[in-house]
């Protein structure tokens, strides 16, 4: 089971990257000699320097950058709505379960197990069970 959540959340991940548009050949290398001389200038530990100022500077993050989260959410948004679906509420069965695991689970056992247990289950119904 925790392949299979692996191997959704992979391609949910891949997904994601195909949708994003390529960024300017501009903007990544002014990101780049940004980031690069922020690393060279601090001695040392010029890459824990930088780790730590991340999201700092409000300048990095551009208002098409923004614009594209919140379209991104909104799509998401859209796509979790469309999915959502009711669940269908039978009153007139007879409810022997409290999820719907345990609903499964008890179909299979009465598949396995009716032909011999409902007699019992009617004595015990009537009240006449021995």
């Amino acid at each position: 089971m925790q392949a299979l959540v692996t191997d959704r959340t992979y391609k949910s991940y891949t997904n994601q990257l195909s949708k994003l548009p390529s960024s300017s050949s501009s903007s990544s290398s002014r990101r780049g000699s940004s980031s690069s001389s922020s690393i060279s200038s601090s001695s040392g530990s010029g890459l824990d320097q930088a780790l730590l100022s991340y999201g700092q500077n409000a300048e990095h993050v551009s208002q098409e950058g923004r614009e594209r989260l919140s379209a991104y959410l909104a799509e998401v948004d859209a796509n979790k709505s469309k999915n959502s679906r009711r669940r269908m509420n039978l009153d007139s069965t007879d409810v022997d379960y409290i999820n719907s695991g345990n609903e499964t689970f008890n179909k299979k056992i009465k598949k396995s197990f009716d032909k011999y247990t409902v007699e019992i289950r009617q004595n015990l119904e009537r009240g006449t069970a021995v």
